[in-house]
């Protein structure tokens, strides 16, 4: 959860070498001229096989964090979906076609980014599907200028631009309240979490706010809260309670109003979304997930080597729920699958049968993306078993086309094989 890059290129080159209009502000996009009709590109539903040359000429920089990044913040700021990776930029919002590297469309905030230094970190957008329309939500900090007798002011605006044609669909710009220390690792950058036909949720550092589309005003913030998940009229996150202290709550997403607590303890709590309406946590290397909406728990498994670690959950966007056990130091001790309609347990590793465990990289239409030290592997999400045993690339993200690895904070497109 959820939540800079070195200094970004200024312009993104297509294999046509098409010209550029003059740069969009507030949403509204540069639009690249369309390239010439090509032969359809070919679709795994979903991809076992990806090329593993790393020759790809797509130039996905704008993606990369700082080098001072770690942890959570250091996962690129960039998400896949139906051969078009959509950037968080430093300038704003970018479209970029995975097959050819040409943009697509460019949309700048309306406040430029203070760009030096090793640049500032950023979260993925949000792609969401909604009445036929897709939309692509970022929120950035952004800081503006003194001017007369105004001081300068820090802000975060939050862009939402159609994933066709980059136009805007909503804006929004508030000012930031302190949410509270944040450890090193998680991530400090705003972001959105979720969104429904009336509110829009935005994470920074240690901070919610729960924004109205209607006339883009905050409905309500809440300190020291970091939410996950909307589902049902409820938003539910970690929430700390005192400088040691932390419990999973939900809150309604009209008013603020606290709707549940449970699993209160040590904190802040890790979070993770976990399927539609669920959210996970772990505890002393417990998992549970919790139905956002009325706090009730759905399900749990626990490490039997008590190793310690955070469970990190993965919906695969169909049926399936996979939550990985991750300890540290690029490692993870246990998996465990769930339905995600009867939360029933399909499968866990370990299973005392002696297989590697993969450190898991994504999850999508029941395949488990991961690596062991054989390399890297795709799994069957339904029943835990190798569905690809030499997959070329232990992607982080994936659609049918390709698949996005990092390997020195430099994102490659691997087009998917097989």
């Amino acid at each position: 959860m959820t939540l800079g890059a070195v200094v970004a290129s200024s312009v993104l080159t297509g294999c046509g070498g098409e010209d550029l209009k003059q740069p969009a502000k507030n949403g509204n996009p540069q639009v690249h001229s369309p390239s010439p009709t090509r032969p359809a590109r070919s679709a795994f539903d979903p991809p076992l096989k990806f090329d593993g040359s790393g020759t790809s000429r797509v130039d996905l920089s704008d993606a990369r964090q700082p080098s001072t990044s770690s942890g959570d913040a250091s996962r690129p700021a960039v998400t896949l979906a139906d051969g078009t990776a959509y950037v968080t930029a430093e300038s704003g919002l970018k479209a970029i076609d995975t097959e050819t590297g040409a943009a697509k469309w460019e949309a700048d905030t309306k406040n430029p980014p203070e760009l030096g230094g090793f640049g500032h970190e950023r979260t993925a957008p949000l792609v969401k599907a909604s009445e036929g329309v897709t939309t692509v939500l970022a929120a950035f900090d952004r800081t503006v200028k003194a001017q007369g007798t105004t001081p300068s002011s820090h802000v975060i605006e939050v862009l939402a631009v159609d994933a066709t044609t980059g136009k805007s669909i909503w804006t929004a710009e508030f000012q930031p309240v302190s949410g509270g220390p944040v450890s090193l690792s998680e991530v400090r950058a705003p972001q959105v979490v979720a969104v429904d036909n009336d509110n829009v949720v935005v994470v920074a550092s240690n901070a919610t706010y729960v924004l109205s589309r209607q006339d883009s005003s905050v409905r309500w913030k809440q300190p020291g809260f970091r939410a996950a998940v909307l589902a049902d009229g409820v938003v539910a996150g970690s929430q700390s309670t005192d400088v040691m202290q932390g419990q999973i709550s939900g809150f309604a997403v009209e008013s603020g109003q606290p709707s549940w607590t449970a699993l209160k303890g040590k904190g802040p709590l890790p979070v993770s979304a976990a399927g539609p309406g669920m959210l996970a946590t772990s505890s002393a290397a417990k998992l549970t997930i919790f139905d956002a909406a009325t706090g009730a728990v759905r399900a749990t498994a626990d490490n039997s080597e008590k190793l310690g670690g955070s469970w990190i959950c993965r919906y695969d966007e169909q049926s399936l729920v996979l939550c990985a056990l991750e300890t540290g130091g690029g490692s993870t001790s246990s998996i465990v699958v769930f339905n995600a309609s009867s939360m029933q347990k399909l499968w866990q590793l370990p299973d005392g049968s002696g297989r590697l465990i993969p450190r898991v990289t994504a999850f999508w239409h029941g395949a488990a993306y991961g690596r062991t030290s054989n390399g890297s592997v795709v799994l069957d999400g339904k029943s835990g078993q190798d569905r690809s045993a030499d997959s070329g690339s232990a992607p982080f993200e994936v659609d049918q086309y390709a698949g996005l690895s990092l390997s020195n904070g430099e994102v490659t497109v691997r087009s998917a094989t097989g």
